[in-house]
């Protein structure tokens, strides 16, 4: 395995390819709609056959992916066995129709499965709580209603899964490409993302929870608007420190990397900054509208616009949590922070 600048790895697998990045483990790369282009599948090679971990956005580009990979590299090769990282349509929207093609089953944690589920449903289900969640943000009707149509694009690259998938759980053991691994589950980027680590070879697949040089989207889902996923991922990285930094890192987007105690540093302090930044812009109550104005406002009026805002929720709603801001809503049933 050659070193690359900023990893182990000098060049990222083209359409169709294979790069193996250890022993028996290998990378390939999944078009998916959206700025990051691609997502990464990692795929790890046993005797009893393959395993795939995440595979993309059902899209016609996707499937065509996985077509080059089964007519090429991987043609005639038996698989065992589908893995998860999380519910995002980039990880699992290919997972029902690639199982039944492989005739494997799904794994991934049950938090997990859920949230697809439900994400799956979205499209039969009525929207007015999602509505009121977005008013209650100080939103206009007509932006609530773009929202819910830009949440919905994603929800219909996920919506062939299948009908059921074994469970994975925090603390397990499971052998992969001749190794053990331990199952890490943590929240933040989503209820409980599943992370892999083989401490014997300092492997770790993080899927999207560490990332080498974006930071995860960590958001309130309008299904539970006081939550913390921020408080979540905070815990996951504090997991992320006590593992060794000469550790290779397998992340579900980029380059692998290695470092995942710094890595993970680098991003709590990211959100530690973001926090500061609220706390020094609200001298006056602020609707999470407004606040996402000013710590987002490159993507406020673009296609981003409702991931920023609810990862403004997700900062707004920690801080009130931690006792840093103050959260009251008013008569016309919007909410307003203020410094406690």
């Amino acid at each position: 395995m050659s070193a690359g600048a900023g990893g182990p790895c000098a060049t990222a697998p083209g359409p169709g390819e294979l790069v193996a990045v250890a022993p028996g483990i290998h990378w390939t790369q999944i078009p998916i709609p959206g700025m990051l282009r691609t997502v990464n599948a990692w795929l790890f090679e046993d005797d009893d056959g393959w395993t795939v971990l995440d595979c993309g956005s059902d899209t016609p580009a996707g499937r065509a992916a996985w077509d080059a990979l089964l007519a090429g590299p991987l043609g005639g090769e038996r698989f065992a066995r589908i893995i998860v990282s999380h519910a995002h349509h980039d990880h699992i929207g290919l997972a029902g129709p690639l199982a039944r093609r492989l005739g494997v089953a799904v794994w991934t944690s049950g938090a997990e499965w859920q949230a697809a589920l439900r994400r799956r449903q979205e499209s039969t289900a009525g929207h007015d709580g999602v509505l009121a969640y977005y008013r209650s943000l100080g939103c206009t009707e007509a932006d609530a209603r773009g929202y819910i149509e830009t949440r919905a694009t994603g929800t219909r690259n996920m919506t062939d899964l299948p009908e059921d998938c074994i469970l994975l759980g925090e603390g397990e053991e499971i052998r992969l490409a001749g190794r053990p691994w331990r199952v890490m589950t943590g929240g933040g980027h989503s209820p409980e993302h599943v992370v892999l680590h083989c401490m014997a070879d300092g492997i770790l697949v993080t899927g999207d929870q560490l990332l080498p040089r974006i930071t995860p989207f960590i958001g309130v889902d309008p299904s539970d608007p006081f939550a913390d996923p921020l408080g979540s991922y905070f815990a996951a990285l504090d997991r992320f420190a006590a593992i060794d930094d000469g550790t290779l890192v397998l992340p579900g987007h980029g380059m692998p990397f290695e470092g995942p105690a710094s890595r993970a540093a680098e991003t709590r302090l990211h959100h530690e900054r973001r926090l500061a930044a609220i706390e020094a812009e609200i001298s006056r109550p602020r609707t999470g509208y407004d606040v996402a104005r000013v710590l987002f406002p490159r993507a406020m009026g673009g296609a981003h616009e409702r991931l920023a805002i609810s990862e403004t929720v997700a900062h707004l709603n920690h801080a009130v949590v931690t006792g840093r801001l103050t959260r009251e809503t008013g008569a016309d049933g919007v909410h307003r922070y203020a410094t406690a």
